[in-house]
């Protein structure tokens, strides 16, 4: 990853990471470098999309990674709250957009879309960035919503991508980790997971695990292998 990229996420980091309302852990950030210097070593290139940005906290954390002929979309409810039916979050649109306008590093390639993501085709969000390296799912937290939308990111995702899943663990929504091994056990022909760190499983295409396994181990000193799904997977503290 150039420079200048580990300087805007260090800045954000330092400058406005905390200042937004959000549930993200900031040892995430050491994460998303390595993936980010593994993309860029391997020149996978795409734009970025979050399900579920609430204020933005993590979703500008992404765009920190952004290059210059990428673009990014965010996807929340914000004024539709009515079907928010876990309450798993409450974005606001107003809150999210100064947040962009503040910390993002080219907020003009920065788009965003109302939208409940159980209504979403793919082409709905490929017509506006493209295929998509860095996805995050952190909408509903329902088995439902999560099982949509790990199977809208797959086919949005290109080779060598890296989809993103909130809660993944987490005991107060049990539909997430339910989604996940459904979609794995019923419709899975694409995806598998190589880490887990701050909440988030970090999944990408079959034949980059290895890869991606390999690149990531080297760049964190301190993490664990273990089996998930059936595959290797970097648990990190």
């Amino acid at each position: 990853m150039d420079n200048t990229a580990i300087e805007r996420i260090d800045s954000f980091m330092e400058s406005g990471f905390n200042k937004i309302e959000g549930w993200v852990v900031p040892t995430i950030k050491n994460i998303l470098k390595s993936i980010s210097i593994v993309q860029d070593n391997h020149q996978i290139q795409g734009g970025i999309f979050e399900i579920g940005v609430h204020h933005g906290k993590f979703f500008i954390l992404l765009c920190q990674l952004l290059r210059t002929d990428e673009f990014a979309l965010a996807i929340d409810l914000f004024s539709k709250q009515e079907l928010n039916i876990d309450h798993s979050g409450r974005g606001g649109y107003e809150a999210f957009s100064s947040n962009v306008d503040s910390y993002c590093p080219n907020p003009f390639h920065i788009m965003s879309l109302e939208a409940d993501s159980l209504d979403l085709q793919p082409e709905d969000i490929r017509s506006k960035i493209g295929s998509a390296r860095l996805i995050s799912v952190d909408g509903g937290h329902t088995c439902e919503h999560t099982l949509h939308d790990i199977h809208l990111s797959s086919q949005l995702i290109t080779g060598g991508g890296v989809i993103i899943l909130d809660d993944y663990y987490n005991q107060e929504w049990p539909g997430v980790h339910e989604g996940f091994i459904k979609y794995m056990l019923h419709h899975n022909r694409k995806l598998c997971p190589f880490a887990y760190q701050g909440n988030k499983l970090f999944l990408t295409t079959i034949s980059w695990h290895q890869i991606f396994l390999r690149e990531i181990a080297q760049l964190t000193p301190n993490h664990k292998i273990v089996k998930m799904s059936g595959f290797d997977v970097i648990s990190i503290k």
